[in-house]
């Protein structure tokens, strides 16, 4: 058992209530995530068999921490390998570029989260914007010199590309042998448009 007090919990919530995750809070305070992120991970592995996937300098998404640990159940259909190139590939499906990720087990079954669906607003803005030379993908820096990955999804056909990725998301979904999807989130838009 890891030497995990109740004040390290108390210093843990109190951190994380103070700024939502992003990559500007790991860039000011990168020590203290990678050593959160080190030791809830380290709890995640004493529960179940976890691997982990590097989302260093947030490369896959910035609104995740910098390792990922998934849990390893005999549901997994994929290798980590497989499954980190489907989430490159359908993160653009989903709002503010959050794939998909299975956050813990619970009785052999992923319990993952995501971010709503994009709408065809985001995804055309999205392209807009890269083609202008911003970058809305969340990752801070490609600070290794490696190449990051096309993130460019434009064809003939802008309706063909979202269903694209939208296919790339409902594949990921599937090896991830996820079968029930539920909403904890109470959004503001679904208050003012009345949908349950």
């Amino acid at each position: 058992m890891l030497g995990v007090t109740k004040e390290d919990v108390i210093e843990l919530l109190s951190f994380m209530l103070d700024a939502d995750f992003n990559e500007q809070v790991l860039k000011c305070y990168p020590k203290e995530i990678y050593k959160i992120n080190d030791i809830c991970n380290a709890l995640t592995f004493e529960d179940c068999p976890t691997e982990i996937l590097e989302n260093l300098n947030g490369f896959m998404c910035g609104h995740y921490p910098p390792y990922i640990a998934i849990p390893r159940t005999r549901h997994l259909s994929s290798s980590l390998a497989d499954l980190g190139q489907l989430m490159l590939q359908s993160k653009f499906a989903r709002c503010r570029t959050r794939f998909v990720v299975p956050s813990f087990s619970f009785r052999h079954k992923n319990i993952c989260r995501c971010s709503t669906l994009s709408g065809p607003l985001e995804f055309y803005g999205r392209q807009v914007a890269t083609a202008a030379g911003f970058t809305f993908d969340g990752h801070v820096s490609n600070s290794s010199g490696g190449e990051f990955p096309d993130t460019s999804f434009e064809t003939e056909n802008g309706r063909h590309s979202l269903e694209k990725l939208r296919d790339d998301d409902c594949e990921l979904i599937r090896r991830l042998n996820v079968t029930y999807i539920c909403d904890f989130m109470l959004e503001y838009r679904k208050i003012k448009c009345w949908v349950p």
